[in-house]
Protein backbone atom coordinates (compact mmCIF):
# COMPACT_ATOMS: atom_id res chain seq x y z
CA UNK A 1 0.00 0.00 0.00
CA UNK A 2 2.71 2.34 0.90
CA UNK A 3 3.68 2.17 -2.69
CA UNK A 4 0.71 2.61 -4.07
CA UNK A 5 -0.14 6.09 -2.20
CA UNK A 6 3.60 6.98 -2.48
CA UNK A 7 2.87 6.72 -6.60
CA UNK A 8 -0.19 8.16 -5.94
CA UNK A 9 1.35 11.79 -4.15
CA UNK A 10 4.00 11.82 -6.11
CA UNK A 11 2.25 11.58 -9.19
CA UNK A 12 -0.21 14.62 -8.42
CA UNK A 13 2.52 16.57 -7.34
CA UNK A 14 4.95 16.40 -10.36
CA UNK A 15 1.03 16.76 -12.36
CA UNK A 16 0.51 19.88 -10.36
CA UNK A 17 4.14 21.53 -10.68
CA UNK A 18 5.09 20.65 -14.47
CA UNK A 19 1.85 21.70 -15.87
CA UNK A 20 2.77 25.18 -15.99
CA UNK A 21 6.09 24.48 -17.29
CA UNK A 22 4.70 22.61 -20.55
CA UNK A 23 2.31 25.84 -20.61
CA UNK A 24 4.62 28.33 -20.77
CA UNK A 25 5.76 26.63 -24.11
CA UNK A 26 3.99 28.09 -26.84
CA UNK A 27 4.69 24.90 -28.90
CA UNK A 28 2.69 23.21 -26.34
CA UNK A 29 0.19 25.87 -25.84
CA UNK A 30 -0.07 28.06 -29.22
CA UNK A 31 -2.69 26.10 -31.73
CA UNK A 32 -0.69 25.23 -34.63
CA UNK A 33 -2.31 26.98 -38.13
CA UNK A 34 -1.09 24.42 -40.67
CA UNK A 35 1.07 21.19 -40.77
CA UNK A 36 4.19 20.66 -42.66
CA UNK A 37 7.21 19.36 -43.00
CA UNK A 38 9.31 22.15 -42.74
CA UNK A 39 10.66 24.75 -39.34
CA UNK A 40 8.08 26.82 -38.11
CA UNK A 41 8.91 30.55 -37.69
CA UNK A 42 8.79 31.62 -33.82
CA UNK A 43 4.97 30.95 -32.70
CA UNK A 44 3.73 33.84 -31.26
CA UNK A 45 0.29 34.10 -29.39
CA UNK A 46 -1.56 34.86 -26.35
CA UNK A 47 -1.89 31.48 -25.14
CA UNK A 48 -5.61 30.17 -24.03
CA UNK A 49 -7.22 31.19 -20.55
CA UNK A 50 -6.86 27.63 -19.65
CA UNK A 51 -2.86 28.05 -19.57
CA UNK A 52 -2.86 31.50 -17.99
CA UNK A 53 -2.23 31.83 -13.83
CA UNK A 54 -5.18 33.66 -12.12
CA UNK A 55 -5.46 35.56 -9.55
CA UNK A 56 -7.68 33.61 -7.68
CA UNK A 57 -9.81 30.65 -8.25
CA UNK A 58 -12.39 29.18 -5.99
CA UNK A 59 -13.78 25.81 -5.88
CA UNK A 60 -16.41 25.40 -3.57
CA UNK A 61 -14.68 26.26 -0.04
CA UNK A 62 -11.58 25.94 -1.53
CA UNK A 63 -9.58 29.35 -2.81
CA UNK A 64 -6.74 28.46 -4.75
CA UNK A 65 -4.60 31.52 -5.65
CA UNK A 66 -1.99 31.60 -8.65
CA UNK A 67 -3.01 29.13 -10.27
CA UNK A 68 -4.08 28.08 -13.75
CA UNK A 69 -6.53 25.90 -15.08
CA UNK A 70 -4.56 23.56 -16.55
CA UNK A 71 -2.84 22.56 -13.83
CA UNK A 72 -6.40 21.48 -12.38
CA UNK A 73 -6.81 18.97 -14.99
CA UNK A 74 -3.09 17.51 -14.24
CA UNK A 75 -4.11 17.01 -11.31
CA UNK A 76 -7.30 15.15 -12.66
CA UNK A 77 -4.82 12.67 -14.71
CA UNK A 78 -2.47 12.56 -12.29
CA UNK A 79 -5.52 10.82 -10.26
CA UNK A 80 -6.71 8.78 -13.25
CA UNK A 81 -3.25 7.63 -13.66
CA UNK A 82 -2.62 5.98 -10.32
CA UNK A 83 -5.56 5.10 -8.86
CA UNK A 84 -7.92 3.76 -12.36
CA UNK A 85 -5.18 2.90 -15.26
CA UNK A 86 -3.42 0.15 -13.28
CA UNK A 87 -6.64 -1.80 -13.62
CA UNK A 88 -6.01 -1.92 -17.49
CA UNK A 89 -3.56 -4.90 -16.04
CA UNK A 90 -6.29 -6.57 -14.23
CA UNK A 91 -9.27 -5.68 -17.33
CA UNK A 92 -6.13 -7.42 -19.97
CA UNK A 93 -5.68 -10.83 -17.64
CA UNK A 94 -9.41 -11.33 -17.30
CA UNK A 95 -9.66 -11.25 -20.89
CA UNK A 96 -6.17 -13.98 -21.47
CA UNK A 97 -7.61 -15.95 -19.04
CA UNK A 98 -11.33 -15.80 -21.11
CA UNK A 99 -9.18 -17.00 -23.88
CA UNK A 100 -7.09 -19.15 -22.18
CA UNK A 101 -4.01 -17.46 -23.50
CA UNK A 102 -0.56 -17.03 -21.60
CA UNK A 103 0.57 -13.81 -23.17
CA UNK A 104 -0.63 -11.66 -26.10
CA UNK A 105 2.61 -11.48 -27.61
CA UNK A 106 5.99 -13.44 -27.55
CA UNK A 107 7.92 -10.60 -28.52
CA UNK A 108 10.05 -10.22 -25.19
CA UNK A 109 9.57 -13.60 -24.03
CA UNK A 110 8.70 -14.45 -20.06
CA UNK A 111 7.38 -10.16 -20.37
CA UNK A 112 4.35 -11.38 -22.33
CA UNK A 113 4.02 -8.98 -25.47
CA UNK A 114 4.01 -5.42 -26.57
CA UNK A 115 0.44 -5.44 -25.28
CA UNK A 116 1.28 -6.73 -21.94
CA UNK A 117 3.44 -4.11 -21.51
CA UNK A 118 1.17 -0.90 -22.63
CA UNK A 119 -2.53 -2.51 -21.12
CA UNK A 120 -2.97 0.63 -19.14
CA UNK A 121 -1.57 3.20 -21.53
CA UNK A 122 -5.05 1.96 -23.60
CA UNK A 123 -7.11 2.76 -20.51
CA UNK A 124 -5.75 6.34 -20.56
CA UNK A 125 -6.07 6.89 -24.13
CA UNK A 126 -9.91 6.15 -23.82
CA UNK A 127 -9.54 8.42 -20.42
CA UNK A 128 -7.88 11.59 -22.49
CA UNK A 129 -10.26 10.83 -25.04
CA UNK A 130 -13.16 11.11 -23.09
CA UNK A 131 -11.89 13.74 -21.18
CA UNK A 132 -10.85 16.13 -23.76
CA UNK A 133 -14.38 15.59 -25.91
CA UNK A 134 -15.87 16.59 -22.29
CA UNK A 135 -14.14 19.03 -20.77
Amino acid sequence: WEGFVGALVSTIVVAFYTAPLFASSKWLSCPATSLTLRFHEPLSCQPPAVFRAQKEMTLGPITLRDVSPIQLHAVVFGLFASIVAPFGGFLASAIKRAYEVKDFDSLIPGHGGVTDRVDCEFIMALFVYVYHKTF
